[in-house]
């Protein structure tokens, strides 16, 4: 039972691991991308600000429910570890 409670958290984990590198990937492509476009500098400033924004709007919450889920399967976890009939 115990290998089974740490095998899903293991997983979980490693979900999450993956979905949070995979937004880390999709941000550094945009940087890259927008240093190969070039611009000035007015314009850089603006697409500093503009990314600011739009990235808190789209992976903050993104990256906040991918945590508020690992959280919950881990403290599901836990209970049923402290609370299992079977010890």
């Amino acid at each position: 039972m115990y290998v089974l409670l740490m095998a899903i958290a293991f997983a979980v984990c490693i979900i999450a691991l993956i979905i949070t590198l995979m937004v880390g990937k999709s941000e550094t492509d945009k940087a890259k991308e927008f240093e190969k476009a070039g611009s000035s500098r007015q314009q850089e400033l603006l697409r500093s600000r503009n990314y600011e924004k739009h990235s808190l709007k789209e992976n903050l919450p993104l990256l906040a429910a991918i945590y508020g889920i690992v959280f919950l399967v881990v403290i599901v976890l836990l209970i049923i570890y402290l609370f299992n009939p079977f010890n």
